[in-house]
């Protein structure tokens, strides 16, 4: 008989045999089909590729229209047609197989959508919950994966994932469950998060991996980590805003019940508070606990002091702010009771908003708290220091400490007569009694209500100068030490002040360089010089804390002088200094004694001779007094 024949007998699999025999692979995996025989269909499938990928696509075509999805899928994947199989997968709905064809495309969404259909039509399919959860971990949605890692039933499956899960939770911080969790295992091995599955005839795709969280946001970087807090910058992919998750951390057994009442509490009072001048909150995910908020663009208060003095006028209008904030907390009952610099934060257009309400106290309204030093000791005020209760006047005393430190450069020390006046030529004695009375020791001699600080800031004028520099904010340099035979002395450099810099002969490159002392203080300094890239600045040819030495250019030409500059000096100079503020860091000596002038005319400037508190404004008034003084 014929394989014609034997198909119009309904003698499938007889028919399937011969055409095998036959070698009419197209025939035999059609007839193996209707015989429900699986294994004659591969045999059947063997043959048929031999015959070349067109065969084997019109064969699928052909079981595809007889209702045989699945088969069809099959023969695709074997010529490496992954999108024709994931279609034909999902009407078979044949999930997982669907899942591993869009992976190998590089479509993890896709995969991910393929598995979730599967579960919306089998809730009980426990290893489609693994598939998915291996997913989700391997392209760094770790909460999620492990949340659906645990609904897992199945005693076999989660015995497998359970060993997975504990590895997510230590990368997410939880060590505390991780800990519990790997307690209850067998002793095997934690496994690592699984690269995902390939097809043996397919060569593996190249897919980057993008760490997202909570299914929205793209992790760009690591920001900060405290002992209770990991914190990261993102991208919400679906407003496109930048923004800052507080991911809750658990460092030890010992302070994690604490850490997580503090981080919800600072959930809770960050929905009370909505206020122009406070950090928002955007989202609170309980399963990681994770807070978060927009990201803060222009940095904090910490950072500005790092680079700078601020002027009164400015330093009152960040205090204003900060009191606006503390008011609004105060009325609904919340005391903030860490205060400072790296909490006070600016954002895209420098308005400040105060963040880190961790410490805060949740009251019914009352205005002390429990005794207990919660917060950071410079500024904390006295009675939080001798575990006292924290009171309304413990916020704004910590406000008194940020207008000090905002205008003399660092904050004021325990038992010291703190003096605006001392550090600004234009700051008098009503100046120094608003600070006094924010800084006094007993709480009832200071204002009770933000808002009766605001009124007394606002009761006096704050001048716009840029703080006198005093002896405490400079730092000469002293002689370098010099030892061993490749710097040899010739003279201390004339113009950089007493004995600041020694220039030598540097025997091993035969040229003249400055030799100065390695002071730790200047590495801001020399890391900008060394950033910027004008011909008109001091080069840094070596910095080396083990030698202790630190060795620039030296001057090249003759100091300017009494000389007039000429406008295209001073315009090589501007483009010099906005070198070093394009790095971060201000000259601070921009005056005739460090400004050379070489034989073709350019301008040279040296090396600072003095650490100072200057910012790129000073630099650019400085240069703009050179320019005056030549008209």
């Amino acid at each position: 008989m014929s394989v014609r024949q034997l198909e119009e007998a309904c003698d499938f699999r007889g028919a399937a045999l011969l055409a095998i025999a036959e070698r009419d692979g197209r025939a035999a995996t059609r007839l193996a089909a209707l015989a429900g025989d699986s294994i004659l269909f591969h045999q059947a499938e063997e043959l048929l590729v031999q015959g070349g990928a067109d065969v084997v696509r019109l064969a699928a075509f052909e079981l595809d229209q007889r209702g045989f999805s699945s088969l069809a899928a099959r023969l695709h994947e074997r010529v490496g047609d992954d999108q024709e199989a994931a279609t034909l997968f999902e009407r078979a709905e044949q999930w997982l197989s669907a899942a591993q064809c869009h992976e190998r495309l590089g479509r993890p969404i896709d995969a991910a959508k393929a598995l979730e259909r599967g579960l919306a039509h089998e809730e009980a399919r426990d290893d489609l919950r693994e598939a998915l959860g291996r997913l989700l971990s391997r392209h760094g949605r770790l909460p999620q994966a492990v949340k659906l890692l645990q609904q897992i039933k199945n005693p076999e499956i989660k015995q497998r994932t359970d060993r997975l899960v504990v590895r997510m939770l230590r990368d997410l911080g939880l060590a505390v469950a991780a800990d519990e969790l790997e307690q209850s295992l067998d002793g095997s091995d934690v496994e690592s998060l699984a690269p995902p599955s390939q097809h043996p005839s397919q060569p593996p795709v190249s897919v980057r991996p993008k760490r997202t969280m909570f299914g929205r946001y793209e992790i760009l970087g690591d920001l900060a980590q405290t002992p209770n807090a990991q914190l990261f910058e993102a991208e919400d992919l679906l407003s496109r805003q930048r923004v800052v998750i507080k991911l809750l951390v658990i460092a030890g057994r010992g302070g994690g019940r604490d850490a997580a009442v503090r981080f919800e509490r600072e959930a809770r009072v960050l929905t009370m508070l909505r206020h122009p001048n406070v950090v928002p909150l955007l989202e609170y995910f309980s399963e990681g606990p994770a807070l978060v908020m927009p990201f803060m663009s222009s940095g904090s208060l910490a950072d500005l002091l790092e680079r700078e003095l601020i002027v009164p006028a400015r330093a009152v209008e960040i205090a204003l702010a900060v009191l606006s904030a503390l008011g609004e907390a105060h009325r609904v009952g919340i005391l903030h009771r860490d205060i400072k610099p790296s909490n006070v934060l600016f954002d895209e257009i420098g308005a400040v908003r105060v963040s880190d309400f961790g410490a805060a106290h949740l009251s019914d309204g009352s205005t002390t708290v429990t005794a207990g030093a919660i917060g950071t000791a410079a500024y904390m005020a006295p009675e939080q220091r001798l575990f006292l209760p924290a009171a309304v006047a413990s916020d704004l005393y910590a406000v008194g400490v940020l207008l000090f430190e905002m205008i003399a450069g660092r904050p004021p020390t325990q038992g010291e007569a703190s003096k605006l006046s001392a550090h600004h030529d234009e700051l008098g004695d009503v100046h120094d009694a608003v600070l006094a009375t924010l800084l006094a020791e007993d709480p009832a001699r200071r204002p009770h209500h933000a808002d009766e600080v605001k009124n007394l800031l606002l009761a006096h004028t704050w001048s716009s100068r840029q703080p006198t520099r005093s002896p405490r904010a400079v730092v000469s340099v002293r002689p370098a030490p010099i030892g061993g035979t490749r710097f040899v002395p010739t003279s201390h450099v004339e113009g950089l002040g007493d004995a600041s810099a020694v220039r030598c002969k540097d025997t091993s490159l035969d040229r003249i360089v400055c030799v100065l002392p390695f002071d730790e203080r200047w590495l801001a300094v020399i890391r900008g010089f060394a950033a910027a890239r004008s011909s008109s600045l001091a080069a840094v040819f070596l910095a080396s804390e083990a030698e202790g030495i630190v060795v620039v250019e030296a001057p090249r030409g003759e100091p300017i002088g009494d000389r007039l500059p000429t406008s295209q000096m001073l315009g090589q100079l501007r483009q010099a200094i906005t070198e070093l503020h394009t790095a971060g860091i201000a000259h601070g000596c921009v005056d005739r004694h460090h400004i050379y002038l070489e034989a073709d005319g350019f301008p040279f400037l040296a090396f600072p001779s003095l650490l100072t508190l200057a910012t790129p404004t000073d630099d650019l008034r400085a240069l703009s007094e050179l320019s005056i003084s030549r008209r």
